[in-house]
């Protein structure tokens, strides 16, 4: 393990994220594609635009019915049990999702999502479980057949105040990194989190993880997460920049940005991989509900790495260095934006500017 950060470390020596900020920006943009074409794809299959993303009753409301039976990790079972339990739905006047198959073993049954109204919401339900204890009599209702339910209204009511949360959450962090650092960083660092939970509802569509309230919570323990390394980094920058002010020369916002990201690359790395560990471990043996927390975690982990070390900090180089570059645009030795060096444009100008800091700092380099 300390062999693969040393190499990260040997790397980071001539790390420059800014060079190809273009392909950088891309992937996401490739990803967004792809979400988009799966969207599509199973709202047209699926009869409605509700089924392009995996919603889950939290905020779509109905029922969700689950039935335990025996041999249905035979697929042959379970497919045939399956079509006898949609059929009983049917009957009942609803349409339901695509059968799953929920547990292993003694515990496999089979789990089905329909939307019946509020307002004959337990008189449907009873119907249906009455229609299968009838077709199988030996299953009990609370062991056998589970059903859960909960109101459109209510649905609704989740899904105002899950976004209310994380937009409150949002305008928190913009606020505090204005106080810690500046407009810039603030901006920077909140695109990145709006792309972490973009990438994040991207990746779940494209996989078809289903959302529901854990979901939110998922978002908003990366939001938190993410944060950090992109306020390492930043702080890393604020550091460079006392030490040696911003010009367009000698001492670039490109060259303190790759090199604060290429000191915080080992950091950044090593504690984002040592997170994804558990977390990969509880997706993979954990129990249903957790791993309907670990996935979305697991996808906002990669994506608020991604957006840490390539986002916020080249988003930062653009925004910053527009105002670098007017700042010193016609001073002696101005960088243009082809990268050349021009000549004073404003004598009056360019001796004025010889009286600041940042320009005696510029030129005594």
């Amino acid at each position: 393990m300390s062999k693969f950060f040393n190499k990260i470390d040997a790397f980071s020596d001539r790390f420059n994220i800014t060079k190809r900020r273009t392909i950088f920006f891309l992937v996401p943009v490739v990803i967004l594609l792809v979400a988009v074409i799966v969207f599509a794809a199973f709202s047209i299959t699926g009869g409605g635009a509700i089924n392009g993303i995996n919603l889950g009753l939290d905020f779509t409301g109905g029922t969700s019915i689950t039935v335990k039976m025996p041999n249905l990790s035979d697929s042959k079972v379970f497919e045939e049990k399956a079509a006898e339990l949609v059929q009983i739905i049917k009957d009942a006047g609803y349409t339901c999702s695509e059968p799953q198959l929920t547990g292993t073993g003694s515990e496999a049954a089979i789990y089905v999502k329909y939307q019946n109204q509020d307002s004959d919401i337990d008189a449907s339900n009873a119907a249906i479980v009455n229609a299968l204890q009838t077709r199988y009599s030996d299953l009990v209702y609370g062991t056998d057949i589970v059903v859960e339910s909960i109101s459109s209204t209510a649905a609704t009511r989740l899904l105002k105040e899950a976004a209310i949360a994380i937009a409150v959450i949002w305008a928190v962090i913009f606020v505090y990194i204005l106080i810690r650092f500046e407009i810039w960083s603030g901006i920077a660092s909140l695109i990145g989190l709006i792309h972490d939970v973009l990438m994040m509802v991207c990746l779940t569509v494209i996989f078809r993880v289903e959302i529901s309230i854990t979901y939110v919570a998922a978002i908003i323990t990366i939001i938190s997460y993410s944060i950090n390394n992109t306020i390492v980094i930043f702080d890393r920058v604020r550091e460079h920049v006392k030490l040696a002010p911003l010009d367009v020369k000698f001492n670039t916002v490109e060259m303190v940005v790759n090199k604060s990201v290429g000191e915080m690359l080992t950091r950044t790395a090593g504690s984002s991989f040592t997170t994804m560990i558990p977390i990969i471990l509880l997706a993979c043996i954990g129990t249903e509900s957790l791993s309907l927390f670990a996935l979305p975690i697991f996808f906002g982990l990669i994506a608020g790495t991604y957006s840490a070390i390539f986002i916020s900090p080249n988003v930062y180089v653009l925004l910053k260095g527009a105002r670098v570059r007017s700042k010193f645009k016609g001073y002696v030795g101005a960088q243009k934006a082809d990268g050349t060096v021009s000549a004073p444009v404003d004598k009056a100008k360019a001796k004025k500017a010889n009286k600041t800091k940042a320009y005696k700092h510029y030129k005594r380099k």
